[in-house]
């Protein structure tokens, strides 16, 4: 069986960022706080979490932290552009959101 797309605040290795950049205006509005935590609260009480798959294809079961990110925002009502080859850039996962639903929404 394999391993499920977990969320989790402040997880250890997440407190090992070197590059850290400050943060957007509207990531210090509470109301806009509230509403990223509360879904992500509600995926991680749900007991729904789908397959992890590092590299996620559409059409087959899996998602990573790049879909996760993608499908918090907007389940939260945030623009996300697609960023298929931005700046010469691959995002694995960008084009495969996580469903709404697993946000309760």
């Amino acid at each position: 069986m394999g391993k499920k797309l977990i969320s989790a605040l402040n997880r250890k290795n997440d407190r090992k960022l070197y590059n850290k950049r400050k943060m957007s205006k509207i990531a210090s509005d509470n109301a806009t706080a509230k509403t990223l935590l509360t879904r992500e609260q509600y995926y991680r009480d749900s007991g729904k979490q789908p397959k992890y798959r590092l590299f996620p294809k559409k059409g087959k079961k899996g998602y990573n932290s790049n879909s996760f990110t993608r499908g918090l925002l907007n389940a939260s009502g945030f623009y996300t552009p697609d960023m298929g080859g931005f700046a010469g850039f691959f995002i694995p996962g960008w084009d495969k959101p996580l469903p709404k639903k697993y946000f309760g929404v």
